[in-house]
């Protein structure tokens, strides 16, 4: 049904899909689902492929993992958490030019009882548009506060709807919500073709246009001085 895995970027995904109950648009495999990426707080539904003609139905909730259940987890350890607030620019399917770089910021706040840790940096995990810079430290946010995130992207070259989904990262880890951006790139360069061309036509007929100027001129002048032999008596007589 055209839905792509924001994990491994499959596309359309193969099989049984999750959709997230709490993040925009978030979509996984069934085989991405099994890493536990994606915060264990959420609620993923389970959706089949539906019949041809039907409502597409959830058909499992799959409720949110333990800690225990988790080998890695140490019990009452305290998670790294952040929230995505709004967009600060580029708002989504913002119109900008394939093939240009732009800067993304998002602000997010540190929803968790821990401060962020010196080094979190923003990690792509799927789409076509990608961080144009080596990754960046970021602030070092204290629970409740909310700050910009900011990364330098590169939009692809390629015309249409592009996306890019990036997640905060510490030592290996990601943590906290998806931070999405969609724009929808447009090719300028057949216009700027079609500007030349006219360009070079006005060009043309603006020359046409001096000449006969100075054709014409040239004839008033030769005009006046034939008037003026003329009229010293060395014109033709009859």
């Amino acid at each position: 049904r055209g839905v792509m895995c924001d994990g491994c970027g499959m596309n359309p995904i193969v099989g049984p899909r999750y959709k997230c109950s709490v993040c925009f648009d978030f979509d996984l495999c069934e085989e991405c689902d099994r890493k536990d990426q994606h915060p264990s707080s959420h609620v993923m539904y389970k959706y089949k492929l539906p019949a041809k003609g039907s409502i597409e139905v959830p058909v499992v909730p799959r409720f949110p993992r333990s800690n225990s259940s988790n080998g890695n987890s140490k019990k009452g350890s305290v998670q790294l958490k952040a929230k995505f607030v709004k967009h600060t620019n580029l708002p989504p399917h913002e119109i900008v030019l394939a093939g240009t770089e732009r800067v993304k910021a998002w602000s997010v706040i540190n929803n968790g009882s821990q401060r962020w840790p010196k080094d979190p940096r923003l990690k792509h995990i799927s789409g076509n548009i990608v961080a144009a810079e080596p990754a960046i430290a970021l602030p070092q946010a204290v629970p409740g506060e909310t700050v910009d995130v900011r990364l330098r992207i590169s939009v692809p070259a390629e015309a249409g709807s592009q996306c890019g989904n990036f997640r905060l990262e510490s030592n290996g880890k990601c943590f906290g919500e998806r931070l999405w951006v969609t724009v929808d790139a447009i090719d300028r360069r057949p216009q700027r073709e079609d500007a030349r061309s006219d360009s070079s036509s006005s060009s043309s007929s603006s020359g046409s246009s001096s000449s006969s100027s100075s054709s014409s001129d040239s004839d008033y002048e030769h005009s006046d001085q034939l008037l003026m032999v003329m009229s010293m008596g060395f014109g033709d007589t009859p």
